[in-house]
């Protein structure tokens, strides 16, 4: 079986893939309604949708993986990652570290995305 490690940093990786993509869907959607084409805005909020559950799950996976851990080192299975950094070892600490923090940086800039398309789409409403 794979270390822990390696399961949660494989998690972490999925999941920043994942935001990236809805970032991505985002930026388009942000073109499409810069660019007034209803039917791809349309379109796009249906694959936004998909896109969230695949983050969902991705993020469901990841949380698991690391309650799983959390329990097997004497540590509640809500215990949050980075106050679990010292349990591993020193040398994969840095890139937990890292992908913690990209992973934050991503929530932040997909809320910040999410909340300018839907002032978009409230103003694009308001003037048809």
């Amino acid at each position: 079986m794979n270390e822990p490690w390696i399961i949660i940093t494989e998690s972490l990786r999925r999941e920043l893939a994942e935001y990236g993509c809805l970032l991505r869907l985002f930026e388009d959607q942000q073109n499409f309604l810069f660019n007034r084409d209803a039917n791809a805005v349309l379109r796009l909020s249906a694959e936004i949708e998909q896109q969230v559950r695949y983050l969902q799950e991705s993020r469901r996976t990841r949380e698991e993986a690391v309650a799983t851990f959390a329990a097997s080192h004497g540590h509640p299975v809500n215990a949050t990652l980075r106050s679990l950094i010292p349990l591993f070892m020193a040398d994969v600490r840095p890139l937990m570290e890292a992908l913690i923090g990209e992973v934050n940086v991503l929530i932040h800039r997909v809320r910040r995305a999410s909340r300018h398309n839907h002032t978009l789409l409230a103003r694009t409403v308001d003037t048809h």
